[in-house]
């Protein structure tokens, strides 16, 4: 049993760590699409995740602007994006 609790623990780690790896259509919620985003930031949703992006501090460059990101995990996802499946993505969290 003593060996068990290490093992526990790196497991509980890796689902921390792991961030968004874990998101899906069905268990993400979008934030408040009229909260205020990060500041210059064009969205207040994880384009991604659809988690709330208003207080991350995870952000990439997109054609110049700030896209806004609920964790890590979203940054490399959205980044290998083409600019047609971002520009879609965006849209989808554009507040209305």
């Amino acid at each position: 049993m003593k060996k068990l609790a290490p093992l526990a623990l790196v497991a509980l780690a890796g689902v921390l760590l792991s961030g968004c790896a874990a998101h899906s259509e069905e268990t993400c919620k979008p934030g408040d699409l009229n909260a205020k985003p990060v500041a210059g930031a064009v969205n207040a949703v994880c384009p991604i995740g659809g988690d709330d992006a208003t207080h991350s501090t995870v952000t990439t460059s997109y054609h110049g602007k700030t896209v806004a990101l609920c964790c890590a995990g979203c940054k490399p996802k959205f980044e290998k994006m083409s600019d047609a499946e971002k520009d879609a993505a965006l849209a989808k969290v554009a507040a209305k």
